[in-house]
């Protein structure tokens, strides 16, 4: 336990070292959370496909299970006490992933590293995610799409084809309370795939957006006005803009990310051509 809590120990302080020095908007605690958590994606799936490639011990593999273990208590706490970052199915994603780490990891290792190599979407998804928030995206099209098309094509392979087995596999081998969990983590995936896949394919985001449905993607976004680059409201001169959701499509962002209206698509956005973006809806 000593371990874990180190673990969340050193994500915290990454955190706060990213929230304290990085330059504006990287400051933000929406950034930071997500760089936080591609430093975590990185080292679980290096961690991973060296066990299930024969270069780690099995009681190696066992002291690490600390790493995603403590990511794990440090992201649930940050969500749990800041609005900003608030989810309640990711929460539950965590606490599901968490039991893998503590319980699981050294009687069924084979099933937990293969279901940790799921990480592997994170960093690009959140890569764009910064792209477009830092107003990147118009200047890195070329990179945005290769990106965009990397998080589809890993977010099918280590999420939508990989936990059905996982799933079946826990039922099979661990138990129905296992199998039930990996199951609803299954069934998040094959949700938060079907939004992407949604957005990809629409032409409009107007009917689109609503035909896919309302909520959460990934996590709520409520970046205030100056991380934008814009100037606060004159109305709520100290308050956030109002909170949203984010939404991920899958077109060139030619503009800012953030809208106060029902979102639509115009000049370059009007494309087919694919490339994640992140729209704030009611």
């Amino acid at each position: 336990m000593e371990t874990i809590i180190l673990s969340a120990c050193a994500f915290q302080a990454f955190n706060k070292a990213m929230h304290k020095w990085a330059p504006p908007p990287h400051n933000d605690e929406r950034f930071s959370s997500r760089y936080t958590s591609m430093l975590h994606a990185g080292i679980l799936c290096a961690v991973s496909a060296a066990f299930l490639g024969g270069k780690m011990s099995i009681s190696a593999w066992e002291t690490v299970q600390a790493i995603p273990a403590g990511y794990l208590l440090h992201d649930t706490f940050r969500m749990m006490t800041s609005t900003a970052l608030f989810d309640p199915v990711a929460i539950v994603h965590h606490a599901i992933f968490f039991s893998c780490a503590v319980w699981f990891a050294k009687p069924h290792a084979a099933l937990v590293a293969q279901g940790y190599l799921s990480e592997l979407s994170v960093p690009p998804l959140y890569t764009c995610w910064v792209m477009v928030h830092t107003s990147a995206t118009p200047q890195n099209r070329a990179t945005f799409r290769a990106l965009a098309a990397a998080t589809l094509g890993l977010f099918f392979v280590v999420r939508v084809v990989n936990f059905p087995y996982l799933a079946y596999q826990g039922f099979r081998k661990i138990g129905w309370a296992t199998g039930a969990g990996l199951a609803v983590l299954t069934v998040m995936n094959w949700y938060w795939f079907w939004r992407l896949l949604c957005k990809a394919t629409n032409n409009g985001f107007g009917s689109g957006s609503r035909s896919c449905g309302k909520g959460r993607l990934l996590r709520p976004t409520t970046l205030a006005p100056q991380a934008l680059g814009r100037s606060p409201s004159p109305a709520h001169p100290t308050k956030q803009e109002s909170s949203g959701y984010v939404e991920i499509g899958l077109r060139p962002a030619g503009h800012s990310p953030i809208r106060s209206a029902r979102p639509t698509f115009g000049g370059a956005k009007g494309s087919s051509r694919a490339a994640v973006t992140f729209l704030r809806t009611k």
